[in-house]
C-alpha cells in the first residue's frame, strides 16, 4: 500500500489539499503510551493524524499496521506559523517539537525504530520553513535500520536483511 496516497486521501477528506511530501509514523503519545499516529507534510501544512491508543497490549512482533481503519483526528499547522522544528532525543526514542506562533510545542513521541524517519520529516519541514526548494534527493525516504517483519527484531547485517531467528528455516524477507 502507498502510505503517501492513503494519508493524502485522509487529508483531502479533512479539507487539506496537495500531495504528501513526506510522512513519519509515531507509535507513542506525549505521555509515552503506545498509540498510532502520523505526521504528514504537504507543501503548505504540517498535519498530525492521531488514530488513538493501541487497543491491545503492544507487542513487538513486526512492522506497524500500514492502513487507516477509521477517520483520524487531524491537527493542522500552516507552515507559515512554524519555526525551529526539532527531534529531541529521549531514552526510549524521540519527540518531535516545533515552535507554533512562537510557542515551543511537543507534537508527538516515537520509539527509536522511527528516529531516522522523523529526522527526515524534520529536515524537510526545516527547508519548507526556510523557503528552500526541495530536490528529489531531499524527498527520498531514508533507509533506516531494517527490521524483520515477522518477529520485529533488527537485522544484524543491514545489507543482508536475514533474520537470525528464522535463518535455519529459509525465511529471508526484505523489511517493509
Amino acid at each position: 500500500m502507498d502510505m503517501k496516497k492513503e494519508l493524502g486521501r485522509w487529508l483531502s477528506a479533512g479539507g487539506i489539499e496537495g500531495p504528501v511530501l513526506c510522512y513519519g509514523f509515531a507509535d507513542m503519545d506525549l505521555h509515552c503510551k503506545y498509540c498510532r499516529s502520523y505526521l504528514a507534510l504537504t507543501k503548505d501544512t504540517l498535519v498530525f493524524l492521531y488514530l488513538g491508543a493501541e487497543k491491545e497490549r503492544k507487542t513487538f512482533s513486526g512492522a506497524p499496521m500500514n492502513y487507516l481503519e477509521e477517520a483520524p483526528e487531524l491537527r493542522r499547522f500552516p507552515i507559515d506559523t512554524l519555526k525551529n522544528p526539532q527531534v529531541l532525543d529521549m531514552v526510549i526514542g524521540g519527540q518531535f517539537c516545533v515552535a507554533i506562533d512562537g510557542v515551543d510545542t511537543d507534537i508527538c513521541s516515537f520509539t527509536g525504530a522511527y528516529m531516522a524517519n522523523m529526522r527526515h520529516v524534520c529536515n524537510i519541514l526545516s527547508k519548507r520553513i526556510e523557503g528552500k526548494e526541495l530536490t528529489e534527493e531531499d524527498l527520498k525516504e531514508p533507509e533506516g535500520r531494517g527490521y524483520c517483519p515477522k518477529c520485529g527484531g533488527p537485522y544484524p547485517d543491514q545489507n543482508r536483511r536475514i533474520c537470525p531467528r528464522f535463518a535455519g528455516q529459509g525465511v529471508s524477507r526484505p523489511s517493509e
